[in-house]
Protein backbone atom coordinates (compact mmCIF):
# COMPACT_ATOMS: atom_id res chain seq x y z
CA UNK A 1 0.00 0.00 0.00
CA UNK A 2 1.30 3.51 -0.77
CA UNK A 3 0.14 6.21 1.70
CA UNK A 4 -0.15 9.97 0.79
CA UNK A 5 1.82 12.56 2.38
CA UNK A 6 0.01 14.21 5.51
CA UNK A 7 0.59 17.35 3.96
CA UNK A 8 -2.11 20.56 3.24
CA UNK A 9 -2.75 18.75 0.18
CA UNK A 10 -3.75 15.81 1.52
CA UNK A 11 -6.36 17.54 3.82
CA UNK A 12 -7.28 19.27 0.90
CA UNK A 13 -8.21 16.61 -0.33
CA UNK A 14 -10.01 14.74 2.45
CA UNK A 15 -11.77 17.48 4.21
CA UNK A 16 -13.03 21.33 3.63
CA UNK A 17 -9.82 22.67 5.66
CA UNK A 18 -6.63 24.59 3.45
CA UNK A 19 -4.23 23.00 5.78
CA UNK A 20 -2.81 20.13 7.72
CA UNK A 21 -2.59 21.43 11.26
CA UNK A 22 -6.02 22.62 10.39
CA UNK A 23 -7.47 19.44 9.85
CA UNK A 24 -5.47 17.68 13.21
CA UNK A 25 -6.89 21.00 15.03
CA UNK A 26 -10.68 19.85 14.06
CA UNK A 27 -10.05 15.98 14.90
CA UNK A 28 -8.68 16.62 18.30
CA UNK A 29 -11.87 18.72 18.94
CA UNK A 30 -14.16 16.46 17.90
CA UNK A 31 -12.28 13.75 19.87
CA UNK A 32 -12.32 15.95 22.99
CA UNK A 33 -15.67 16.49 22.38
CA UNK A 34 -17.13 13.20 22.43
CA UNK A 35 -14.95 12.14 25.42
CA UNK A 36 -16.36 14.90 27.20
CA UNK A 37 -20.01 13.61 26.42
CA UNK A 38 -18.68 10.16 27.34
CA UNK A 39 -17.37 11.56 30.85
CA UNK A 40 -20.38 13.01 31.33
CA UNK A 41 -23.02 10.34 30.82
CA UNK A 42 -20.65 7.92 33.36
CA UNK A 43 -20.95 10.66 35.74
CA UNK A 44 -24.27 11.09 35.98
CA UNK A 45 -24.66 7.67 35.74
CA UNK A 46 -22.57 7.12 39.32
CA UNK A 47 -25.15 9.92 40.42
CA UNK A 48 -27.82 8.21 39.95
CA UNK A 49 -26.26 4.88 41.16
CA UNK A 50 -25.88 6.79 44.18
CA UNK A 51 -29.88 8.31 44.53
CA UNK A 52 -31.07 5.09 43.87
CA UNK A 53 -28.80 3.71 46.83
CA UNK A 54 -29.99 5.82 49.28
CA UNK A 55 -33.57 5.66 47.73
CA UNK A 56 -36.00 4.62 50.36
CA UNK A 57 -39.92 3.62 48.48
CA UNK A 58 -42.42 0.95 48.68
CA UNK A 59 -42.84 0.12 44.72
CA UNK A 60 -45.59 -2.05 43.17
CA UNK A 61 -45.11 -4.67 41.07
CA UNK A 62 -46.98 -3.53 38.22
CA UNK A 63 -44.90 -0.15 37.66
CA UNK A 64 -41.97 -3.00 36.80
CA UNK A 65 -44.51 -4.56 34.60
CA UNK A 66 -45.32 -1.45 32.83
CA UNK A 67 -42.31 -0.35 32.25
CA UNK A 68 -41.42 -3.92 31.18
CA UNK A 69 -43.81 -3.83 28.90
CA UNK A 70 -42.99 -0.33 27.38
CA UNK A 71 -39.62 -1.01 26.79
CA UNK A 72 -40.75 -5.26 24.78
CA UNK A 73 -42.65 -2.57 22.65
CA UNK A 74 -39.67 -0.11 21.67
CA UNK A 75 -37.48 -2.76 21.31
CA UNK A 76 -40.40 -4.54 18.96
CA UNK A 77 -40.83 -1.77 17.12
CA UNK A 78 -37.15 -0.92 16.63
CA UNK A 79 -36.75 -4.63 15.09
CA UNK A 80 -39.48 -4.13 12.17
CA UNK A 81 -37.80 -0.62 11.71
CA UNK A 82 -33.69 -1.91 10.97
CA UNK A 83 -34.61 -5.51 10.23
CA UNK A 84 -37.97 -6.13 9.08
CA UNK A 85 -38.64 -9.05 11.67
CA UNK A 86 -41.71 -9.62 13.56
CA UNK A 87 -41.04 -10.43 17.76
CA UNK A 88 -42.35 -14.00 16.50
CA UNK A 89 -39.85 -14.47 13.93
CA UNK A 90 -37.13 -13.06 16.07
CA UNK A 91 -37.59 -15.57 18.89
CA UNK A 92 -37.41 -18.20 16.64
CA UNK A 93 -34.02 -17.26 15.07
CA UNK A 94 -32.70 -16.75 18.28
CA UNK A 95 -34.05 -19.87 20.13
CA UNK A 96 -35.60 -18.02 23.15
CA UNK A 97 -39.40 -17.51 24.36
CA UNK A 98 -42.08 -14.80 25.17
CA UNK A 99 -41.61 -15.26 28.89
CA UNK A 100 -37.55 -15.45 28.85
CA UNK A 101 -37.22 -12.56 26.78
CA UNK A 102 -39.95 -10.32 28.76
CA UNK A 103 -38.15 -11.12 32.31
CA UNK A 104 -34.59 -10.16 30.49
CA UNK A 105 -35.80 -6.60 30.65
CA UNK A 106 -36.59 -6.52 34.42
CA UNK A 107 -33.43 -5.32 35.55
CA UNK A 108 -33.65 -2.29 33.49
CA UNK A 109 -37.23 -1.96 33.74
CA UNK A 110 -36.55 -2.06 37.71
CA UNK A 111 -33.56 0.78 37.64
CA UNK A 112 -35.57 3.27 35.18
CA UNK A 113 -38.72 3.27 37.56
CA UNK A 114 -36.17 3.97 40.80
CA UNK A 115 -34.84 6.88 38.89
CA UNK A 116 -37.63 8.26 37.90
CA UNK A 117 -39.52 8.20 41.26
CA UNK A 118 -36.68 9.61 42.53
CA UNK A 119 -36.09 12.65 40.54
CA UNK A 120 -39.88 13.40 40.36
CA UNK A 121 -39.40 13.48 44.07
CA UNK A 122 -36.59 15.56 43.86
CA UNK A 123 -38.44 17.81 41.70
CA UNK A 124 -41.21 18.18 44.12
CA UNK A 125 -39.14 18.93 46.89
CA UNK A 126 -36.66 21.37 45.27
CA UNK A 127 -40.00 22.81 43.97
CA UNK A 128 -39.02 22.59 40.34
CA UNK A 129 -41.70 24.17 37.96
CA UNK A 130 -41.45 24.74 33.99
CA UNK A 131 -42.21 28.27 33.02
CA UNK A 132 -44.41 28.92 30.38
CA UNK A 133 -42.00 30.44 27.92
CA UNK A 134 -39.75 27.33 28.89
CA UNK A 135 -42.83 25.08 28.10
CA UNK A 136 -43.42 27.25 24.27
CA UNK A 137 -39.89 26.78 23.17
CA UNK A 138 -40.06 22.81 23.45
CA UNK A 139 -43.22 22.26 21.83
CA UNK A 140 -41.48 24.61 19.35
CA UNK A 141 -37.95 22.31 19.04
CA UNK A 142 -40.54 19.32 18.76
CA UNK A 143 -41.90 20.95 16.30
CA UNK A 144 -38.85 21.20 14.37
CA UNK A 145 -37.25 18.01 14.83
CA UNK A 146 -40.13 16.26 13.86
CA UNK A 147 -40.99 18.43 11.10
CA UNK A 148 -44.59 19.10 12.19
CA UNK A 149 -46.66 21.94 13.01
CA UNK A 150 -46.72 23.33 16.60
CA UNK A 151 -50.32 22.75 16.76
CA UNK A 152 -50.42 19.16 15.46
CA UNK A 153 -47.73 18.51 18.58
CA UNK A 154 -49.77 20.36 20.94
CA UNK A 155 -52.39 18.23 20.44
CA UNK A 156 -50.46 14.70 20.53
CA UNK A 157 -47.95 15.63 23.05
CA UNK A 158 -50.12 16.12 26.66
CA UNK A 159 -48.19 19.01 28.44
CA UNK A 160 -48.50 18.00 31.96
CA UNK A 161 -46.65 14.89 31.02
CA UNK A 162 -44.00 16.97 28.96
CA UNK A 163 -43.40 19.53 31.81
CA UNK A 164 -42.96 16.32 34.40
CA UNK A 165 -40.59 15.01 31.73
CA UNK A 166 -38.40 18.57 31.52
CA UNK A 167 -39.07 18.65 35.51
CA UNK A 168 -37.37 15.77 35.84
CA UNK A 169 -34.40 16.75 33.40
CA UNK A 170 -33.99 19.72 35.11
CA UNK A 171 -34.07 17.49 38.68
CA UNK A 172 -30.76 15.75 37.01
CA UNK A 173 -28.80 18.64 36.57
CA UNK A 174 -29.38 20.44 40.18
CA UNK A 175 -28.06 16.69 41.17
CA UNK A 176 -25.09 17.37 38.83
CA UNK A 177 -24.42 20.58 39.65
CA UNK A 178 -24.46 20.02 43.80
CA UNK A 179 -22.24 17.23 42.77
CA UNK A 180 -18.74 17.27 44.49
CA UNK A 181 -16.71 16.45 41.56
CA UNK A 182 -12.61 16.48 41.59
CA UNK A 183 -11.38 16.15 37.77
CA UNK A 184 -8.31 13.96 38.06
CA UNK A 185 -5.83 12.64 34.85
CA UNK A 186 -5.89 9.45 33.42
CA UNK A 187 -2.03 8.84 34.41
CA UNK A 188 -3.49 9.95 38.26
CA UNK A 189 -6.81 7.32 37.51
CA UNK A 190 -4.60 4.45 36.29
CA UNK A 191 -2.19 5.45 39.74
CA UNK A 192 -4.95 5.13 41.59
CA UNK A 193 -6.33 2.12 40.58
CA UNK A 194 -3.10 0.54 40.35
CA UNK A 195 -2.53 1.28 43.75
CA UNK A 196 -2.82 -1.19 46.89
CA UNK A 197 -5.34 -0.19 49.33
CA UNK A 198 -4.34 0.14 52.65
CA UNK A 199 -5.95 -1.96 55.42
CA UNK A 200 -7.68 0.63 58.19
CA UNK A 201 -7.12 0.11 61.83
CA UNK A 202 -10.35 -0.79 63.72
CA UNK A 203 -11.57 -0.91 66.93
CA UNK A 204 -13.22 -4.01 68.04
CA UNK A 205 -16.31 -3.48 70.34
CA UNK A 206 -16.41 -4.54 74.10
CA UNK A 207 -17.65 -8.07 74.39
CA UNK A 208 -19.56 -10.08 77.04
CA UNK A 209 -18.14 -13.17 78.05
CA UNK A 210 -21.23 -15.83 77.22
CA UNK A 211 -22.61 -16.67 80.82
CA UNK A 212 -21.08 -19.90 82.06
CA UNK A 213 -23.07 -23.24 83.02
CA UNK A 214 -24.19 -23.94 86.61
CA UNK A 215 -21.91 -25.89 88.54
CA UNK A 216 -23.34 -29.65 89.33
CA UNK A 217 -23.70 -30.58 92.65
CA UNK A 218 -20.32 -31.16 94.62
CA UNK A 219 -18.33 -28.93 91.76
CA UNK A 220 -16.73 -25.83 93.03
CA UNK A 221 -18.84 -23.32 90.41
CA UNK A 222 -16.65 -21.95 88.04
CA UNK A 223 -15.39 -18.00 88.47
CA UNK A 224 -17.31 -15.81 86.07
CA UNK A 225 -15.17 -14.29 83.66
CA UNK A 226 -15.11 -10.37 83.46
CA UNK A 227 -16.05 -8.12 80.77
CA UNK A 228 -12.96 -7.01 78.70
CA UNK A 229 -11.97 -4.48 76.16
CA UNK A 230 -10.07 -6.28 73.20
CA UNK A 231 -7.13 -3.75 72.31
CA UNK A 232 -7.09 -2.22 69.18
CA UNK A 233 -4.81 -3.89 66.70
CA UNK A 234 -2.35 -2.42 64.69
CA UNK A 235 -2.00 -3.75 61.33
CA UNK A 236 1.09 -3.87 59.01
CA UNK A 237 -0.29 -2.26 55.48
CA UNK A 238 2.98 -4.43 54.07
CA UNK A 239 1.51 -7.68 54.95
CA UNK A 240 -1.30 -8.86 52.35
Amino acid sequence: KEYPELDDEFAKDVSEFETLDELKADIKAKLQEKADAQSEAELEEKLVDAIIANMEAEIPECMYEARMEDIAADFENRLARTAGLTLDEYLKYTGADKETFFEGFKPQAERQVKIRLALEEIAKLEKIEMTEEEMNEEFKTLAERYEMKEDQVRKIVPAEELALDLCVEKAIKLVRDAAKVTEITAEEAAAKEAAPKKKRTTKKKTEEAPAEAPAAEGEEAPKKRATRKKKTEEIDPSVD
